[in-house]
């Protein structure tokens, strides 16, 4: 039986990326949602993915930067940056879930997110989004949260 849960999902994840490919990411913000929440909201430890973008937004890469714990994450701006540089990408989407079902950020949270937007900046490399995936989704863009 869990394998053939593993084999829906890994079959769904590979539908949704192709439809992220190829069309524009943030064209159809569901699609984003719901690709996530199907790549981590399972997960029983954190993970941070970055979404690494083309100029026409449309997905380069999905990569995972780092596993954590059950509440928290390592992530290092240096190595999103480098990374980002690397696949040519002109934005990226951060997002990370919380295993304890609570979407709202932690303080640590709001700290990275702005690292990673400041070392960013200078490379010309926009952070779309930070979305956190818990028992519902929080959108850091959408709650004011990036300058």
């Amino acid at each position: 039986m869990a394998e053939r849960i593993s084999a829906a999902r890994a079959a769904h994840v590979c539908a949704l990326t192709a439809r992220l490919s190829t069309a524009p990411i943030l064209a159809d913000s569901r699609l984003l949602q719901d690709y996530l929440r199907t790549r981590m909201a399972h997960l029983g430890r954190e993970e941070v993915r970055a979404l690494y973008l083309d100029n026409g937004a449309r997905l380069v890469a999905d990569e995972v930067c780092c596993h954590g714990t059950v509440d928290e994450s390592a992530i290092f701006p240096r190595e999103v940056a480098r990374r980002a540089l690397e696949l040519d990408a002109t934005a990226i989407i951060l997002a990370h879930n919380h295993p304890s079902g609570d979407p709202r950020p932690s303080s640590a949270d709001l700290r990275v997110t702005h690292h990673i937007q400041r070392a960013l900046g200078p490379l010309n490399i926009r952070l779309i989004d930070h979305i956190i995936i818990g028992g519902r989704n929080f959108s850091m863009r959408d709650a004011g949260m990036l300058h």
